[in-house]
């Protein structure tokens, strides 16, 4: 936690000339602040549970922040994706984020398309696919706590680019972290444990060497697709 404000209050002074919007005080919902929000705002969220499903569309450079991951909720309702960038740039740091729809090739807590994204500091947990990180998309995932979905996937990396490093990836119905045949992905220093099918990594045989420094439980198993 630290460390992610300590970037955030970096990015402040670097920035001096960003705009930042406070909910709901400026605007009523999220999605009313990033609909707002030009390049390098910060859509800055106090603390309560939204319900809401946001989407960053065709936005450089955003960034939704809220007041603790303890005391900020993102509910998607059980409705889609619960944050979805699609072809935009920007960063999401201290939230929950949770109830996304039930569609296991769909739904996701924080879904992205076409993106370059930062996600640090969310507690991701009750979503269909935790993460869902697809179509030329560049992804740091950092410092989360991903927890208890029940999709298929719980990180999925598809046709994209994803640095994993420092999350709890637990007690999810499926396996941690996935990757198909046309991605590149680096992990270093997560937490892999008690996920329900004993598979931390589904890996593509094809993929870049992998940094190994990855804690994992006992009855570990990875499997090569």
């Amino acid at each position: 936690m630290r460390k992610a404000i300590f970037v955030y209050v970096l990015y402040f002074i670097l920035n001096l000339t960003a705009t930042i919007i406070n909910i709901p005080t400026d605007q009523p919902t999220i999605q009313a602040g990033i609909d707002v929000a030009v390049e390098g705002d910060t859509v800055l969220v106090a603390p309560g549970t939204y319900y809401e499903n946001i989407s960053i569309t065709q936005k450089d450079d955003i960034h939704i922040v809220g007041s603790g991951a303890d005391v900020t909720t993102i509910d998607g309702g059980e409705n889609g994706h619960v944050v979805w960038f699609d072809h935009s740039s920007g960063s999401i740091y201290n939230f929950t984020v949770t109830n996304s729809g039930d569609n296991p090739g769909y739904s996701a807590g924080i879904f992205t398309s076409h993106s370059s994204v930062i996600v640090i500091s969310n507690i991701i947990y009750n979503n269909c696919y935790g993460l869902a990180i697809s179509s030329s998309s560049e992804a740091q995932i950092h410092e989360n706590r991903i927890i208890d979905n029940t999709g298929f996937r719980t990180v999925a990396i598809s046709a994209s680019t994803a640095d994993i490093s420092y999350n709890l990836i637990a007690e999810n119905s499926n396996s941690g972290i996935y990757n198909d045949p046309w991605s590149s992905l680096s992990l270093h220093n997560n937490t892999i444990v008690g996920n329900n099918e004993q598979i931390g990594l589904t890996l593509n045989p094809t993929m870049p060497l992998i940094e190994k420094k990855i804690l994992l439980q006992i009855f570990f198993m990875v499997f090569l697709s």
